[in-house]
């Protein structure tokens, strides 16, 4: 860190603007799902522009030193993520002895300018041992701490917004205000004996989903993933895993799995209806091989499914009508269509029909934003899977 970067910088946070600036401090590979968690939660209260990540509020190819040095200068407090592999990360050496140490170095510049520092401990780790630490972050280990564990990790991140968020302003607790969408996925094995909760977060780390958090919902499993970035990687990772898993199991029942994306509550609720309809029945009683049966809601099937990607068969999803509420998708893995699906009423026709294709850049109308899924949109043109310019 530049020393002159010291003597500037509480000159520039006086001239800031007042809204908190909360800058997140975590070591790559030491349980990086909570600091991933905790930049969703806080960006949906304080704004994304006031919640500072590195890895996501980089940009790729900048110089990143000027910017992670000038963004912590102007920041209100730094949220310390300590997990068991803090001190080493990946290897075995305690990483907070080098002085090129980026984890250390954000602290100890956070202490000389003078930041609240909220050291978060992830599930049973403790506080590190002040003679682990070099002199100048020793400081930390007396700070006040919260905890985070994994399995009630969307109540501990709530509470700890909530309290930065009395601290530091903000908006109002997500439990007044419209919290964060997600996705909700719900294992049910229908009776039997259902795959335990650390396979299911062995494969959630094996598909690089480092947002879900896995629960004991009764007799079933729940996996939360926040925002939208997981959901691709549920549907192509999480769900092959778990259906390669079962046919090494002999006499492994089919799993029903229902998938929903929204805000907590509402996902929530559309999972656990979905897992309980009787399509599901008709479809395992037509498909005696089938080892899993996927229901989604129509809402995730448009924001994952519809816009396409290379390892998603859309032809092998089929879309049923539910009575009283909005259509639903189903696929069995290994099945090029669902059987045993009740007659279904045609689904409507689209707004704006598809026009002309040349390549793959196909003409329609009245479509608005920017990106779907990796899909570019503008004006009247969609480019799909990042092909010719649209």
């Amino acid at each position: 860190m530049p020393q002159q970067a010291d003597r500037a910088c509480t000159a520039y946070r006086e001239i800031t603007a007042p809204m908190a600036i909360i800058f997140i401090n975590y070591r790559t590979g030491d349980e990086s799902f909570a600091a991933v968690t905790l930049d969703d939660a806080l960006s949906a209260r304080f704004g994304a522009a006031n919640v500072f990540r590195d890895s996501r509020s980089i940009p790729p190819g900048t110089d990143f030193e000027p910017v992670l040095w000038r963004n912590l200068a102007r920041s209100s407090v730094l949220v310390v993520v300590i997990g068991p592999r803090w001190l080493t990360g990946t290897g075995n050496s305690n990483r907070l002895l080098e002085p090129g140490d980026f984890v250390r170095q954000e602290i100890a510049f956070a202490l000389r300018i003078g930041l609240d520092i909220v050291p978060v401990l992830v599930g049973g780790t403790a506080m590190p041992a002040a003679a682990d630490l070099p002199t100048e972050i020793q400081p930390l280990v007396t700070r006040q701490y919260r905890r985070v564990h994994a399995r009630t990790a969307e109540a501990d991140v709530r509470t700890l917004v909530d309290d930065l968020a009395r601290t530091y302003g903000g908006e109002p607790p997500m439990s007044e205000s419209q919290p964060p969408a997600g996705t909700v996925v719900l294992i049910d094995p229908d009776g039997r004996a259902g795959p335990p909760a650390a396979l299911v977060e062995r494969l959630l780390a094996q598909a690089s989903i480092s947002t879900g958090v896995v629960h004991h919902d009764g007799a079933r499993l729940r996996v939360t993933c926040p925002g939208e970035r997981d959901a691709i990687a549920l549907i192509t990772g999480l769900v092959p895993a778990l259906d390669r898993e079962l046919s090494s199991v002999p006499d492994a029942g089919p799993l029903r799995i229902s998938m929903a994306h929204g805000d907590p509550a509402t996902a929530m609720a559309d999972a656990r209806r979905l897992i309980g309809d009787s399509v599901l029945d008709s479809v395992l009683a037509a498909t005696a091989a089938a080892r899993l049966v996927l229901i989604v809601t129509d809402e995730l099937h448009h924001l994952v499914i519809r816009p396409g990607h290379r390892l998603i068969d859309k032809s092998a999803y089929a879309r049923v009508d539910l009575p009283g509420a909005a259509a639903a998708w189903v696929h069995v893995p290994g099945f090029a269509h669902p059987r045993g699906l009740p007659p279904q009423r045609p689904a409507p026709a689209p707004h704006n029909s598809v026009g002309r294709v040349t390549g793959d850049v196909a003409q329609v109308g009245d479509v608005a934003g920017d990106f779907v899924m990796g899909d570019k949109v503008a004006g009247s043109k969609i480019n799909y899977g990042g092909g010719g310019a649209a």
